[in-house]
């Protein structure tokens, strides 16, 4: 949205049920650049405004694959920088609190990497952990000790895997698939 400085009525110059954050205006004061998710990824478009601050035309694409978390320009308008938007999870373990709260310092780590983990779960005789894992590119099922240390792949497909789950004889595992599309 954009709104006159003296106040008014807002604008939309973006619109879509994309995000689309961090406006940044050109050195024109007609062009807007903005972090937008419209077309897939997080990029950078441009939108250009006329003198009623309504589009002139839709967005414009201006970068592809950046996977952008906010932009900033120089007051030129000759470069852009933009922080990358990444994220990582990964299990931990902390004794469960018998009194007060116990600290995030008292965790130790179970896996590593840069990764994201979705779901987990520890087998019943508590020695072991399933997670799904994009470690390798797309998700797959592993297993780990417990305590941490390597992970091993039960999962190599190019189809996602994800939720895995123990049987409760603690001999098998059960997990959600995209290998055929559907999962």
């Amino acid at each position: 949205l954009v709104v006159p400085a003296e106040g008014g009525t807002a604008v939309e110059v973006a619109g879509d049920n994309a995000l689309n954050l961090s406006p940044v205006w050109l050195p024109d004061s007609r062009q807007l650049l903005f972090v937008s998710s419209r077309d897939g990824g997080r990029d950078i478009y441009r939108v250009t405004l006329g003198s009623s601050a309504r589009p002139e035309q839709p967005p414009e694409r201006v970068t592809t694959g950046l996977n952008a978390a906010t932009v900033s320009l120089t007051s030129d308008g000759r470069r852009l920088a933009y922080a990358a938007f990444t994220q990582a999870s990964n299990v931990w373990s902390v004794p469960m609190p018998t009194g007060p709260p116990v600290s995030a310092a008292t965790a130790t780590p179970v896996t590593t990497g840069n990764q994201i983990i979705e779901s987990f779960a520890v087998s019943r005789d508590g020695k072991w952990l399933t997670f799904d894992s994009d470690r390798t590119g797309n998700q797959d099922i592993f297993v780990i000790p417990a305590e941490g240390g390597t992970a091993t792949p039960v999962t190599r497909q190019p189809g996602d895997d994800a939720d895995p789950a123990w049987h409760p004889l603690g001999t098998s595992l059960a997990f959600s698939s995209q290998r055929d599309g559907d999962w």
